[in-house]
């Protein structure tokens, strides 16, 4: 730190960093949901997938590929197009996504 600089310390539900800055744990906050947030299964990233019921890190990455070579899911219900997720797997996690 400089001579004369100013530490700033961020306000309640401000993250820490300058503004326009992304830092490492700026970009983490952003992507994980607070609990009750529904997910959005075609922008989040592997770490906020893996806050899905079900979902761990192969099933994530399964998630990101698919819609890497398919393009973004229409309709939560694609979602059982991606290997490994079921009838099953799906109900356990509808309740939490969104698109």
């Amino acid at each position: 730190m400089k001579d004369g600089q100013k530490i700033q310390i961020p306000e309640k539900g401000e993250t820490a960093g300058a503004p326009g800055t992304d830092t490492a744990e700026n970009s983490l906050s952003a992507s994980v949901s607070a609990p009750g947030d529904k997910i959005n299964i075609n922008t989040a990233d592997s770490t906020a997938l893996q806050q899905i019921s079900g979902v761990g890190p192969a099933t994530a990455q399964k998630i990101i590929d698919y819609r890497t070579q398919n393009g973004p899911f229409k309709r939560i219900e694609d979602l059982k197009n991606v290997s490994g997720i079921g009838e099953k797997t799906f109900e356990k996690m509808k309740e939490n996504i969104t698109i």
